[in-house]
């Protein structure tokens, strides 16, 4: 049973030759470059289903382009929660801890430090 694909609006189909065999897949890269979002920090067990949808993207009859745009939107994980208050996804993290602010945030909440 033939496979058959979406429309490619944004041109993320790619061509690979390996051993003189042509291999087709969907650059997450591309899908990037044509401004349906950053999609670098996603899990990378989402990013195959984002390729999936890139593939079968049909202009909103099964698949739409805002459905991948929504993606990019996608929560980081893990999540971040001291003493019960959301503090951000592990973007926010590693941008807190980049920028010295993630000690003075646990001295704040009087989380206590590890030892060892």
């Amino acid at each position: 049973m033939p496979i058959t694909v979406g429309q490619d609006t944004a041109k993320t189909r790619k061509t690979l030759s390996v051993n003189g065999k042509s291999i087709s897949y969907y650059s997450i890269p591309a899908a990037t470059d044509a401004g349906y979002g950053d999609f670098t920090k996603l899990p990378a067990a989402l990013k195959v289903v984002l390729e999936n949808l890139l593939r079968f993207e049909d202009g909103g009859f099964s698949v739409s382009t805002d459905d991948i745009k929504a993606f990019s939107d996608w929560p980081t994980i893990p999540q971040l929660y001291v003493k019960g208050e959301f503090v951000g996804g592990s973007d926010i993290m590693m941008e807190m801890f980049e920028a010295g602010e993630m000690q003075a945030l646990m001295d704040e909440k009087q989380v206590a430090k590890a030892e060892g």
